[in-house]
């Protein structure tokens, strides 16, 4: 499975913020700016529930979800800036099942423990989507927006010097 990413370009923010950028002598360090926060925000919603689009089912013992088992997950996140957008993406192979959703099939079976001693041998799992970045339907979530055209905002400012 390819890595998980989404991809930030000035369309995808806001017309304010493509015509701001398009003025922008160096577009990369605005983009570094947008994707630094995506990037935080996404990040950020493995402890807290702030930028999620939507809420993580619990554990099966009620405990919130924090998609931590291990850390890898959340510390795999990779940054890639260029003059005409910025990408956040994720290599895990498991990233996208928890991001969307859906049904993992065995050949012919999955095995696995989930508590200790006790072993599931199943034909299939069904995974309920726990998305970390802040996107639904394929766009960002308006808090997440704001947050972002405000990082964008403040790096054009920063070389028109206002």
């Amino acid at each position: 499975m390819a890595a998980l990413s989404f991809r930030l370009t000035k369309n995808d923010v806001s017309p304010a913020l493509s015509r701001l950028a398009r003025t922008a002598k160096k577009p990369a360090p605005v983009f570094r700016a947008m994707g630094t926060t995506f990037l935080s925000l996404t990040m950020g919603n493995f402890k807290t529930a702030d930028y999620r689009p939507t809420p993580w089912k619990e554990k099966r013992d009620g405990s919130p979800a924090t998609l931590q088992k291990s850390g890898t997950l959340s510390r795999s996140f990779h940054l890639a800036v260029t003059d005409k957008g910025a990408t956040v993406s994720n290599p895990m192979v498991y990233a996208a099942i928890h991001q969307f959703g859906g049904i993992i099939k065995g050949n012919p079976w999955l095995r696995f423990q989930w508590a200790p001693g006790r072993w599931a041998t199943v034909a299939s799992v069904t995974i309920t989507p726990r998305p970390f970045f802040p996107v639904l339907a394929g766009k960002l979530t308006a808090k997440a927006e704001d947050k972002i055209r405000a990082a964008g905002e403040r790096a054009i400012a920063r070389q028109s010097g206002v």
